[in-house]
């Protein structure tokens, strides 16, 4: 099965990977983007008359792919497809083979991209989050995390985990918004001090942004020319404002400011505009996506964000539901 997705769609699985890394595709709309390639599989098999394979033979292709030097990404991708193709025993049968431990990547980047394949995203995102961990810079990532859940961090602490972040090359990823959005203001400040020496000014104003601070986006706007490439940094205020920023800067404006400098431009003075009217209504607001995180956000409102910020908020639910069964018992 896997051998046929990869060998007749890779392009749209190719495809899949890059919306995932866009601020600009909702997980709904790839979501969508996924059944439909299911189903042109699926239209395949019935027009070739050739049967799927069983789970074991999913697995041997796996193995084999592995030793072909396939891009993880692009496995995992065709995995998530195929699971839309079998029935719930054999996804559960497949999911099972896949704790073995030579594994263990391509269960974590399943994990990763679909947090909740076996249909609970609290205890799936914990074993991703198990997986996660084991490498040492990691481990120290993901035990902050969860200890910041319960008990907030001191300085040190603080400043070794953004340095174990920084070493892993995931100052901008969405583990790193959730530890910012677990903090109290007073320490994220630390933290954004603490960057602002540590770090270049485009790299501390993505953290700054990842705070879900509204404060932080005009200086990240102002920094949209001064920069090689404003990718990150649009990508961290759509993440920030979600679709309010739509009332601000046109939409086709944002999409080409990452690689546009005229474009940036545009960005910046449609922003001058919109901005003193509308900054009221933000009144130094925590945002993801657009959504304030005091408070929850429907399953449907979930449809229209991005990955990233899909993973920010779904972290953050499983964190918090652990932390709650954690005391109840």
């Amino acid at each position: 099965m896997l051998s046929l997705i990869l060998n007749e769609h890779k392009a749209a699985l190719s495809n899949l990977n890059v919306m995932q890394q866009s601020a600009f595709y909702s997980i709904g709309f790839i979501a969508q983007v996924r059944q439909q390639l299911a189903l042109k599989v699926q239209a395949y098999q019935g027009a070739s008359n050739v049967q799927f394979e069983m789970v074991q033979r999913t697995i041997e292709e796996i193995e084999t792919l592995k030793q072909q030097d396939v891009l993880l990404d692009d496995i995992a991708e065709a995995c998530l497809v195929a699971l839309l193709l079998m029935s719930n025993s054999q996804k559960q049968r497949f999911l099972g083979l896949l704790n073995r431990h030579e594994f263990t990547l391509l269960k974590h980047k399943l994990l990763e991209k679909s947090l909740t394949i076996s249909g609970s995203a609290n205890s799936d995102f914990l074993n991703w989050a198990n997986v996660y961990g084991n490498s040492d810079t990691q481990a120290i990532i993901y035990k902050a995390i969860k200890r910041a859940v319960k008990q907030l961090p001191d300085m040190p602490e603080m400043q070794e985990t953004v340095n174990a972040f920084e070493k892993a090359a995931m100052i901008n990823s969405p583990l790193m918004s959730v530890y910012l959005l677990l903090l109290d203001p007073q320490r994220v400040n630390f933290v954004c001090n603490y960057v602002s020496q540590q770090f270049t000014r485009e790299q501390a104003i993505v953290v700054l942004l990842q705070t879900g601070a509204t404060k932080y986006v005009p200086m990240a706007v102002a920094l949209l020319t001064e920069v090689r490439s404003a990718k990150n940094l649009v990508a961290g205020i759509k993440r920030c404002l979600g679709s309010q920023l739509d009332e601000l800067v046109a939409f086709d404006t944002q999409i080409q400011a990452g690689d546009c400098k005229q474009a940036a431009v545009d960005f910046q003075r449609q922003f001058a505009l919109s901005w003193p009217e509308q900054k009221i209504n933000f009144n130094d607001q925590t945002l993801v996506y657009g959504f304030a995180m005091n408070r929850p956000v429907s399953v449907a409102s979930l449809q229209g964000v991005d990955f990233f910020s899909w993973q920010v908020i779904t972290i953050l639910n499983a964190l918090k539901y652990d932390c709650r069964n954690s005391q109840a018992s």
